[in-house]
């Protein structure tokens, strides 16, 4: 079985090498030909690019790049990797964020990020992409020297299909041969009219999120954590460092529901339990309530009862960040960006990676 960034580099490779000869689209049978024959002499990724590049050396101009990746978390640094591999990124690669940030491995916002100052935590260059798979460190100098062109902190703001042009916040107009979308997710966020932006409310998705929250721990006495799935227990192994009070709330029978058989949770209960950590299962949210300063005081439960915090982390989930992509094919009931097997949306040269996509085997896992 090819790996996810082979299947995706095959995938875009014979579909802009038929764009420009046979079809604008390959079929799956040519799809999975081009896979399992990609690394044969003459085939695959090495004729694809004289092809390509043959194809359209007069095509493009300042504005225009053969491949763009819109997106900067983990997903799109990796895709950035597999493009350096394959000799297709030098020149040709523009990768788009609304970060300031080079791609990172995200998970390390709610572990090492969060420890107190004298247990040493991670901070970036420590955690770009790739460390967390023993890659090479992918620092802004990596990039750099890859030549590839980074455009940091102007998300994509539109996207024109028949014109294959993407226009960003700051209406810079960029024009792709193939675009690999890797948007990710945005947190799930409570609604505003029950408190979710009172000073001391924190999610976590980004670097400015994290150390949002570590500005809140440094004054914190009384932490609650909603949701009990990893982003919760992470942030409550986090505030046991650094010695606060802190309760874990969640609707579900147990951590980890989804994943942790009774047992097992039962296990990782009791050890946060002797860590000092309080539990509060199958409990809701009513409201969040502001004290005199207008920071957040305490969580008020829907049975009436309040649990006092100056701090707040809201972990329930994810969204995907797909509201500049909806003309490319949106799954109804699951949400994402609908891919085939190998990442390709309904619009030939699109392309779909990471926690924003949602192919059939999602879909079916789902409505089991």
């Amino acid at each position: 079985m090819p790996s996810p960034a082979r299947r995706l580099m095959a995938s875009i490779s014979s579909t802009l090498s038929l764009k420009h000869g046979l079809s604008l689209r390959p079929t799956h049978q040519q799809s999975a030909s081009l896979i399992r024959t990609s690394s044969a002499p003459g085939i695959g990724f090495r004729s694809f690019r004289r092809s390509f590049v043959a194809a359209s050396s007069s095509a493009f101009s300042n504005e225009n790049r053969e491949f763009v990746i819109v997106g900067g978390g983990n997903a799109a640094g990796y895709a950035a990797r597999t493009f350096v591999e394959h000799g297709m990124a030098d020149g040709k690669l523009c990768m788009v964020t609304k970060e300031p940030h080079a791609p990172y491995e995200r998970p390390a916002l709610t572990k090492a990020y969060l420890f107190p100052l004298d247990k040493k935590p991670a901070r970036l260059p420590g955690f770009h992409t790739c460390v967390g798979s023993g890659g090479e460190r992918q620092t802004p100098d990596w990039y750099k020297e890859k030549g590839i062109e980074m455009i940091y902190q102007d998300p994509v703001a539109s996207i024109d299909i028949e014109k294959q042009t993407v226009t960003t916040n700051s209406g810079k107009l960029l024009k792709y041969g193939a675009l690999i979308v890797a948007t990710g997710c945005t947190a799930s966020r409570f609604p505003e009219k029950i408190g979710e932006n009172l000073p001391g409310v924190h999610y976590i998705r980004d670097v400015g999120d994290a150390d949002s929250l570590i500005s809140s721990l440094e004054k914190a006495k009384k932490v609650v954590v909603v949701g009990g799935g990893y982003i919760g227990m992470e942030v409550a192994a986090a505030a046991v460092g650094w010695k606060l009070d802190t309760t874990i709330v969640f609707p579900e029978n147990h951590l980890l529901q989804r994943l942790f058989t009774p047992s097992l949770a039962q296990r990782y209960e009791q050890f946060y339990q002797e860590n000092g950590v309080k539990f509060l299962k199958g409990a809701s949210i009513k409201n969040l309530e502001a004290g005199s300063d207008g920071r957040v005081s305490g969580v008020k439960l829907e049975d009436g009862s309040t649990l006092e915090a100056d701090t707040v982390v809201i972990g329930i989930g994810g969204k995907p960040a797909v509201s500049s992509f909806e003309s490319v094919g949106l799954n109804s009931s699951v949400g994402g960006i609908e891919v085939d097997g190998l990442f390709r949306t309904k619009v030939p040269g699109i392309f779909a990676i990471g926690e924003l996509k949602k192919d059939l085997v999602a879909v079916l896992w789902r409505q089991w």
